[in-house]
């Protein structure tokens, strides 16, 4: 009946916000415990790849849990590979990032992330780029040069470019994953993504000796909640796309940044400048702008 299959969207719409919601808290706190577990001796892959363990673990419960087939189509046996690598790179690139300059410069910068959504939507022929988000993209690199001026008075090209191309390895995801899942194969979708990305950071770790825990409790204490708090994130927010679509999805995101710069002063101490607080609004103004659609007539 027509009644009950407005009110089944709009409960999705409900459940797939309030997933995004969580992911953004998720994802806004666990680069700066990340900090934290680097401190304590802990490197980048090593994290990567225990946080994708705990991915597979939890998107393993949920499919038994919902009784869900975990079995994926064969036009869709792509997505997980280049899922996998991609998500693998997004968390390798931003918490490498993490750890080579500021927590709240790496936030605001792989947080643009929105922005490039529109870009790879508009490229891929899923969306136009209209005169607000050419806009807001322009605004958005303004406040990119504002952000980035510290960085490059310190000589870290190198965290800088981590952080934006983490941010365009989840505006990638976030299209095709958007575009390729639906409510019935995303759990199949994104537990097959995990699986390839967690065995392929397991593998580079190894390959490249970067196995190193925390050797302090306070490192530990780090390692847990930036593991357990990234895991949720990336699950929720990605399960949520096939509910709410990229664009919405990216309006919450909003949040992430501030999130991750309000607890790099809280638990780091960092402290920016007038033209980097200045570049970080630039960017969630014009991220907002980007993510909003277009307002629908009557009719």
């Amino acid at each position: 009946m027509p009644y009950d299959s407005k009110n089944d969207s709009a409960k999705r719409e409900r459940i797939g916000l309030c997933l995004v919601v969580v992911a953004a808290f998720g994802f806004g706190i666990s680069p700066s415990y990340a900090k934290l577990a680097y401190e304590g001796g802990a490197e980048p892959l090593t994290l990567v790849a225990a946080r994708f363990t705990i991915c597979v673990l939890i998107m393993s419960i949920v499919a038994k849990v919902r009784q869900t087939s975990i079995r994926v189509s064969g036009k869709l046996l792509y997505l997980p590979v280049i899922m996998g690598l991609l998500l693998a790179w997004n968390a390798t690139g931003y918490l490498s990032a993490v750890k080579e300059i500021k927590v709240s410069l790496a936030a605001a910068l792989f947080y643009t992330f929105p922005l490039q959504v529109a870009v790879f939507s508009w490229m891929m022929g899923f969306e136009l780029l209209s005169i607000r988000r050419i806009a807001a993209l322009s605004l958005g690199f303004v406040g990119v040069l504002f952000v980035i001026s510290l960085g490059l008075s310190e000589m870290n090209i190198y965290g800088i470019v981590l952080a934006l191309g983490a941010g365009c390895g989840v505006a990638l995801t976030s299209v095709l994953f958007s575009r390729a899942a639906d409510i019935n194969n995303s759990v199949a979708l994104m537990l097959w993504s995990m699986v390839v990305a967690c065995l392929f950071s397991w593998l580079v770790t190894f390959l490249l000796g970067d196995f190193a825990l925390p050797h302090t409790r306070g490192g530990w204490n780090g390692f847990l909640v930036s593991m357990l708090g990234f895991s949720l994130s990336v699950i929720a927010y990605y399960l949520a796309l096939p509910m709410i679509g990229a664009i919405r999805a990216a309006i919450v995101a909003n949040l992430e940044p501030i999130i991750a710069v309000l607890m790099a002063m809280l638990i780091l101490q960092e402290r920016l400048g007038v033209l980097q607080i200045t570049g970080i609004a630039l960017i969630v103004t014009a991220v907002y702008m980007g993510s909003r659609k277009p307002a629908q007539g009557p009719g």
